[in-house]
């Protein structure tokens, strides 16, 4: 059932083929462009200047779309979807079973309604038909988790080989991903201190090294830096000349996130009233309230029942999540994903943890609360995203316009990009407003190219005027 809902939310959306920003600045680029030169004229074909690096989310994407087209081949985004649903099956029923917490079968439908809630976020619905990469990792995330909470015994050392492999092609995948490895490393480190004098941790490391030497060598070949634009301080790559962090250059500080106290104290209500704090696309849900709340209901009364030390595991390392999203990633669910899947997690074992008949302070008025807030939430997010398009395509679904499906049938399969639209077309000069230069460099880098920043034009004919 889970698989037939997924792929009907892909045909929804697959038809009308992938225009987001990010998609044809870079993404498309670095697809089929890997280890060729971005710095061959004075500028980067590209809006961000981070983005060429570790992109292994970005040439996955590109095996299903040099086969399937265009359209179709989006397609990876819900295949991961549909593993990733898999997996927090298998994690949080032995999550309940580590808690003794028994779910009778009358909850069965409840069960598998919240998983599907878990997944259905704004992020992963975004990501459905797109060539984005931020999901790619997740499941990989996920069953480092599943590792080092559930199935690591006495014997710590058996699966560091794995984790290592598992960490390299995460990192791969996207490079902003390292902070999340750092944090498991930390916490297995903790819990096995004895690892830093077993030879294994060391070869684990060049393995995950090993896995990332053609993006470093990449990046250092290029740049000067094997880790550009990050610790540039430390490198200093003549392309990256500012001393300013690479989230105060590309705009994230000022645009997104909390800056005062009663912000970060408050941060998932204020997102409420302020949504264009979280993110790109203006628009908030209020899954991370319902998180907040889930947080704290599971903190108190799992004190109240003397069984604080069951949920303990699952509190700490939300809150560590929670404190990486909130001061690393600005808030901004796009860049860390897994945030919302280790919130659902929170929401879903604190439903069953209520409804426990062992628990002596049983309140199911607080399940009856939240299942409310969740369908508010869910209505609010399926209006924005199947009426209102909201995504980052801000494409026309099935539902929401036929008519444009009908004229989109006739690609599907048929769809692959044509270089020779430059020759069809007499294209003998591209013009682009506001960095769009990664599409044009993939159709014709040969083409001279005039970028026009429509902020600084706009502050130009000011002046002139």
């Amino acid at each position: 059932m889970a698989i037939v809902i997924f792929i009907i939310l892909y045909i929804n959306k697959f038809f009308v083929p992938d225009r987001a920003f990010d998609t044809l600045n870079y993404h498309l680029y670095n697809q089929e462009n890997f280890g060729v030169s971005l710095y061959k004229y004075n500028f980067f074909p590209q809006r961000v200047i981070n983005s060429h690096s570790f992109v292994l989310g970005d040439t996955s994407h590109y095996i299903f779309r040099s086969i399937l087209g265009y359209r179709l081949g989006t397609i990876l985004n819900t295949i991961v979807m549909i593993i990733i649903y898999f997996q927090l099956k298998k994690i949080l029923f032995k999550y309940l079973v580590d808690m003794n917490i028994n779910t009778p079968k009358k909850y069965k439908s409840l069960e598998f309604f919240l998983m599907i809630w878990i997944i259905l976020n704004e992020i992963f619905l975004w990501n459905i038909a797109s060539y984005y990469v931020d999901i790619l990792a997740v499941p990989l995330v996920l069953e480092l988790i599943y590792i080092l909470f559930f199935i690591l015994t006495d014997n710590k050392n058996e699966y560091i080989y794995y984790i290592s492999f598992l960490s390299g092609l995460i990192i791969a995948l996207k490079i902003s991903n390292a902070i999340l490895i750092l944090f498991f490393a930390v916490y297995y480190i903790f819990k096995n201190r004895n690892i830093l004098k077993n030879y294994k941790m060391y070869l684990g490391v060049i393995l995950l090294l090993l896995i990332l030497t053609p993006y470093i060598i990449d990046s250092y070949k290029q740049t000067g830096n094997p880790i550009f634009p990050f610790a540039n301080k430390i490198f200093k790559s003549s392309f990256f000349y500012t001393d300013i962090t690479v989230m105060d250059f590309i705009g994230f500080r000022n645009r997104f996130g909390p800056k005062k106290f009663f912000e970060y104290i408050f941060w998932p209500i204020y997102m409420i009233i302020h949504p264009e704090k979280s993110g790109d696309v203006v628009f908030y849900s209020g899954r991370v309230l319902i998180y907040t709340i889930s947080i704290i209901y599971m903190c108190v009364h799992s004190i109240k029942n003397n069984t604080f030390y069951k949920c303990s595991k699952l509190i700490i390392f939300y809150l560590s999540i929670y404190i990486i999203y909130l001061f690393y990633f600005f808030g901004y669910n796009r860049y860390f994903p897994i945030i919302d899947i280790l919130g659902g997690m929170v929401v879903f074992i604190s439903i069953f943890y209520s409804l426990n008949d062992n628990l002596k302070y049983r309140k199911n008025y607080y399940v009856l609360f939240l299942c409310l807030l969740i369908t508010l939430q869910t209505i609010y997010l399926s209006f924005g995203y199947f009426i209102r398009n909201i995504e980052f395509s801000w494409r026309e679904s099935l539902l929401s316009n036929l008519k444009t499906y009908i004229l989109n049938y006739k690609y599907i399969l048929n769809d692959k990009v044509s270089y020779n639209l430059t020759k069809d077309y007499n294209i003998d000069t591209w013009l682009i407003v506001e960095n769009d230069s990664g599409l044009a460099t993939i159709l014709n880098n040969d083409i001279p190219m005039i970028n026009i920043n429509e902020t600084f034009l706009n502050d130009f004919l000011k002046e002139k005027i």
